[in-house]
């Protein structure tokens, strides 16, 4: 139990740096001056996945580049997004590095690796700022054009904003949302009897035995109670008390650009019962605590990572990089008779 304990901590993408500094994305000046700073550190991504080295069974780390690197760039080709600073006030950066700058360009012990690998391994500081970046880096690739007049549109305060080139453009005579970065609030929930027993699923999705907590978007005008037990009932039938849903944690969700809104609520008792919607899920199961405390310490042992079938237990749950994983460890690590 100690053990599981520990993973009640922030979930991985979660903690980032201590000052993002917005005061100082509008002041062109001071931009330029940090990327041009010896002390100013880089974050390089390819294809979404940043450049990292160490062990992937043991320890992972960002590989940060220093601003000889970034002037080596072509300046045209890229748009360097502005994280933060951290607790001495050194400035951080992140860009997507293009196709064209070779890998011997890179450190020999480096290397790409997708996000969720990644962050099984490295520091929860260092996670969340891939979140940071990542997102900001998929919404400059996807927002090149003006969403109402069509216009290029380019990068402004430090990669927090983009702008229309049209000078007649509407966005520039009022606030638009269109030229800002977007999070998607979506609801994960950790659904329970009121007993010894919890709701898990296999998506769509799901490869082997992984059962996972519910989740889902928020959609216009509802509020996340609401959403929480829409879902459960939409995808498995199961009737959710409203009343007994409890926010637990969040998790930026960088893929591309959700903010996961941790929840654990209690079913009615006389709806329990499976309805299921199998373009969403594949399964649902009422899983007891024994099971769930089994399968937890097998998802924590990091020889597991890429396991997706085990003979020997019911079911896979998700990662510790996850916040699936949170909820559950939270709910099985709890006092049956708690109020969870």
């Amino acid at each position: 139990m100690r053990r599981l304990n520990k993973m009640l901590n922030s979930p991985a993408f979660s903690v980032a740096l201590p000052e993002r500094a917005a005061h100082m994305r509008a002041l062109r000046e001071k931009m330029q001056e940090f990327l041009h700073s010896p002390q100013t550190r880089f974050m390089v991504f390819r294809g979404g996945e940043p450049l990292v080295e160490g062990d992937e069974a043991s320890q992972l780390s960002i590989t940060w580049m220093d601003s000889g690197f970034f002037r080596s760039v072509p300046a045209e080709s890229v748009e360097p997004v502005f994280l933060g600073l951290d607790e001495t006030n050194c400035p951080y950066f992140a860009f997507a590095l293009p196709d064209s700058v070779p890998p011997e360009s890179l450190p020999r012990a480096a290397k790409f690796l997708e996000s969720k690998k990644a962050a099984r391994c490295m520091p929860r500081k260092e996670t969340g700022m891939v979140a940071q970046a990542r997102s900001l880096l998929e919404w400059h690739k996807v927002n090149r054009f003006c969403a109402l007049c069509g216009s290029p549109t380019k990068c402004a305060d430090g990669g927090h904003k983009r702008l229309c080139s049209n000078a007649d453009c509407a966005t520039h005579k009022r606030v638009i949302n269109i030229s800002f970065p977007r999070t998607d609030p979506c609801v994960i929930m950790l659904i329970h009897d009121g007993g010894d027993r919890c709701l898990l699923a296999r998506h769509a999705r799901s490869r082997g035995q992984v059962y996972s907590c519910l989740a889902g978007f928020i959609e216009v005008g509802e509020t996340i109670e609401a959403a929480c037990a829409r879902e459960v009932r939409e995808e498995t039938g199961v009737i959710v008390e409203e009343n007994s849903i409890q926010y637990v944690t969040s998790q930026p969700w960088p893929f591309p650009a959700s903010l996961m809104l941790g929840m654990i609520g209690r079913a009615k008792p006389d709806g329990l019962n499976f309805v299921i919607d199998r373009t969403e899920i594949k399964d649902a199961i009422w899983a007891n605590r024994r099971d769930v405390l089994t399968a937890l310490q097998f998802a924590q042992d990091v020889a597991n990572a890429d396991k997706e079938e085990n003979p020997a237990l019911p079911f896979i749950l998700p990662l510790p990089v996850t916040i699936s994983h949170h909820l559950i460890a939270r709910w099985a690590a709890a006092d049956p008779e708690s109020k969870l």
